[in-house]
């Protein structure tokens, strides 16, 4: 009888339907991440979020607060809740330059 794992129900399946939708897939070894302690490639991570907000004049600060509104995130049912709508809508932030509320964009949904 096979032994159902989170790799093989959830992962392997998964990295199949992205591949399929033509996603890239980098295994981890080759993501240069430093300290593998870290969920997120923060450099990738950063570069991105100004890619995907160039309407934004995110400030270091606004970065650094994304990263740790990522960072807070409770490792439960919750937390993947909250992050799954920080994808789909973006991460509510108040701008430091503004002191608007803005949606920082964290996934670009169109590539």
């Amino acid at each position: 009888m096979p032994v159902f794992t989170e790799k093989s129900a959830v992962e392997t399946y998964l990295l199949q339907r992205l591949e399929g939708k033509g996603w890239q897939h980098s295994p981890g070894g080759e993501l240069g991440r430093e300290d593998y302690s870290e969920p997120l490639l923060l450099r990738q991570l950063v570069q991105a979020v100004r890619r995907l907000n160039p309407n934004l004049e995110l400030s270091e600060e606004d970065l650094n607060r994304v990263i740790s509104e990522l960072h807070a995130l409770p490792a439960s049912f919750e937390g993947s809740k909250l992050f799954l709508r920080y994808l789909k809508d973006g991460l509510p932030l108040k701008l430091e330059k503004t002191k608007e509320l803005r949606y920082v964009k964290i996934l670009d949904q169109e590539n």
